[in-house]
């Protein structure tokens, strides 16, 4: 579905107040590719830093999100979804070795 400058304007606004809604289930909920929303945001941002202006939040959350999760009573793995990867790990590994590996993923 191609939109318009402002379709996208409307879908921008929209996507700064979807609270602790993840950019996936934005795009579900409004039928928008995950690639093309990215780009989009990662356009306004280098607009906005050109221009000199603030854009309100950041595009792309440069700090990880705390997402409250229930663990499994078995010693099951848990599943961290990081782009297209997916890390699993043992519940008490240590928090800071998932958090830089989540991290370095992400720069991948």
């Amino acid at each position: 579905m191609h939109r318009s400058e402002s379709e996208w304007h409307s879908v921008l606004r929209a996507y700064e107040q979807r609270g602790a809604q993840t950019q996936i289930e934005f795009c579900r909920a409004r039928s928008v590719s995950l690639s093309t929303l990215q780009w989009h945001l990662r356009k306004r941002s280098q607009a906005s830093a050109e221009s000199g202006l603030v854009v309100r939040g950041p595009a792309i959350p440069t700090e990880p999100r705390l997402v409250r999760i229930e663990l499994p009573s078995s010693p099951a793995p848990v599943e961290v979804v990081v782009g297209g990867s997916i890390v699993r790990v043992i519940v008490g590994t240590d928090v800071t070795y998932v958090s830089a590996l989540v991290a370095a993923l992400k720069r991948c």
